[in-house]
């Protein structure tokens, strides 16, 4: 099924009037797509989602539905001027595809009192971030960010672990984060030419900070960090390819460790996370395969799914945040710490040393 693209002789959606009350009806939220590579992931996670529909879509083109989209399933292309046009007319939230470059687009949504849904909010520097939200919140309407690593089905498992104390107290935490060159850099770049693929910390990095302080929950009184120095190759591709290593110590007496690192040629990414707890342990992986649980009772094996389910999971969140109250103040809190631990990476990789944060 290919989708239709936008015609101005033959309208290819309902007026507005009719998807508002039919939202009204089911009780969905109506929102706009802005993606560059609108991929097979995305069109079934567009299709799946509970309690909000996906209205039209902007920057993807051509816009082909794949073989195996949700039947039924219709996503219009929309024309920059449409794309506003229909955002504001249909109070749209717009969901910021995470390939999704164009700061400018998002700023003027956001002018215009859009509720705006970043799908990848570490992909863009911290004080743009909280311009725009702060934007958002005159506006009267919702900014989210979301993060794409807390999604990830082998991810959960651990941290459901954790939160109920299947563990125990958490003791040492060791995650390994390697991305093949053939990875995208994630970083959008803003008018100024600024990117966070370029930055000395890229937002792969800051994403890997903000998982083990989302699995701790609770911010570290030490840290120290450290990277080899800068040779010629590192800059191309674009973007600080040197491993980075980040120790983490927290009051309690639990230690992380994070091992960040480019992998040259075209080797696959590897993603692995193991956490040893007072009265347990676990140990995840993106092999798919089943995941490690030991505690008290004994081992036990988890299979976990993986394919569309991090990003669908990624994307329900969203929807239900959107639904809540605090949520936008609880990211905000969240942005505030993982930008106070980050900029202690970064001072401990410029002097070398440790770097204690108070409490």
């Amino acid at each position: 099924m290919a989708a239709k693209l936008p015609d101005a002789s033959r309208p290819n959606t309902p007026p507005a009037g009719a998807l508002a009350v039919g939202a009204a009806r089911r009780g969905e939220l109506g929102v706009a797509w802005l993606t560059a590579t609108a991929d097979a992931r995305g069109w079934r996670c567009a299709g799946r989602l509970r309690g909000a529909s996906i209205r039209g879509v902007h920057g993807a083109v051509p816009l082909v539905a794949p073989p195996d989209a949700p039947t039924g399933l219709d996503l219009p292309g929309w024309s920059r001027p449409e794309f506003l046009q229909r955002v504001t007319a249909e109070s749209l939230a717009v969901l910021v595809d995470a390939n999704w470059r164009d700061a400018s687009l998002v700023e003027e949504l956001a002018q215009r009192g859009a509720s705006v849904w970043l799908e990848d909010g570490l992909a863009w520097p911290d004080d743009w971030v909280e311009s725009l939200a702060d934007r958002c919140r005159a506006n009267g309407s919702q900014f989210l960010a979301g993060t794409p690593l807390r999604t990830r089905p082998d991810v959960r498992e651990v941290h459901r672990a954790l939160a109920d104390r299947t563990l125990g107290d958490p003791g040492v935490l060791r995650l390994h984060d390697w991305r093949g060159d053939s990875t995208p850099l994630a970083g959008a770049t803003l008018a100024d030419g600024s990117s966070l693929a370029n930055a000395a910390l890229s937002a792969e990095a800051r994403g890997v900070l903000d998982l083990v302080l989302w699995l701790l929950d609770a911010v570290p009184n030490v840290v120290w960090a450290t990277r080899p120095a800068p040779q010629p190759e590192d800059a191309t591709p674009p973007g600080d390819r040197r491993p980075l290593q980040v120790h983490l110590g927290f009051a309690s007496g639990a230690m992380a460790l994070l091992d960040r690192a480019r992998l040259p040629g075209s080797q696959p990414d590897y993603f692995s996370l193991s956490v040893l707890g007072t009265a347990g342990a676990a140990y995840a992986d993106d092999h798919h395969n089943r995941q490690l649980v030991l505690t008290e009772s004994g081992p036990r094996a988890i299979s976990t799914p993986f394919g569309d389910t991090a990003r669908r999971e990624l994307w329900q969140q969203l929807v239900e945040a959107a639904r809540d109250d605090q949520a936008a103040e609880r990211g905000r809190q969240e942005r505030q710490r993982l930008r106070r631990v980050a900029e202690a990476v970064q001072q401990s990789l410029e002097t070398g040393a440790a770097v204690s944060l108070a409490p």
